[in-house]
């Protein structure tokens, strides 16, 4: 995970030195910082598993621009997005966290550690590195409009923490980071305004849509079915998890 950490570091650094190259081109740039609520929600392609909640989260970071010419420019920046995810409810139980250090072994061990209808909210911290083309509109005084699309995010999942809820098990708050993907890739969009403060101040704020399209779960646990006259067929669980999130940021630029 630490290569992994470095890698997304250097993505944003040489992104970033190769827009500054040349003095002339300072007057271009534009940096500034960003924060907002985020609403995130997992989901999964097994119709066994259904979204159960979407929990509030944050995110803060950098955020830098070069100006293409007056209409276009192009983004990028490092983000830290904390308290990401969502509930997953599993209408088959089984053992979905064989890899993770886990409070108890009997949460991960045994024919069927978790029940049917267990709950699993996902809580994740996840560290970005966006990509994008921002479009925006003619200044009507002292604001503007702008659309960014598409954006492509680069994410590490650096923590992971798990709680299942269901049918005598309850648990908080668990190290889940053996079971889900650190490297993950989405595709987002956002619609915004912006006021100028001054002539190279300004603030904004946008409305977001995000989607992590890559599987989120290492899938290398089973699903435990009971047989008729008792004991558990076990199935290899490898279904796809995903997570959306909708996110609005407030941002200053200088």
């Amino acid at each position: 995970m630490l290569n992994m950490k470095k890698l997304t570091l250097l993505s944003f650094f040489c992104f970033m030195a190769i827009l500054a190259q040349g003095q002339s081109k300072m007057d271009k740039i534009t940096l500034g910082v960003q924060t907002g609520l985020t609403f995130s929600w997992m989901k999964s392609n097994d119709n066994k598993i259904n979204s159960n909640g979407v929990p509030l989260g944050f995110r803060i970071g950098l955020h830098a621009e070069y100006a293409l010419n007056e209409k276009f420019s192009l983004c990028s920046g490092l983000h830290m997005a904390i308290a990401q995810g969502g509930h997953l409810k599993h209408d088959v139980g089984g053992n979905f966290f064989p890899n993770s250090k886990l409070s108890s072994p009997t949460l991960n061990n045994g024919d069927k550690p978790l029940p049917d209808g267990v709950d699993i909210k996902y809580k994740l911290q996840i560290f970005e590195v966006p990509f994008s083309l921002k479009m925006r509109t003619r200044d009507f005084g002292y604001i503007s409009y702008f659309a960014e699309l598409p954006i492509f995010t680069l994410g590490l999942v650096s923590k992971a923490r798990g709680s299942f809820n269901g049918d005598n098990v309850k648990a908080e708050n668990e190290n889940i980071n053996g079971d889900v993907v650190a490297l993950n890739l989405g595709l987002g969009a956002g619609l915004g305004v912006k006021y100028a403060l001054t002539t190279e101040t300004a603030i904004y704020l946008g409305v977001y849509y995000h989607s992590i399209f890559t599987d989120m779960t290492e899938d290398e646990g089973f699903k435990a079915i009971e047989k008729v006259g008792g004991g558990y067929d076990q199935v290899s669980e490898n279904s796809k998890g995903t997570m959306g999130q909708i996110s609005i940021k407030v941002g200053v630029n200088f």
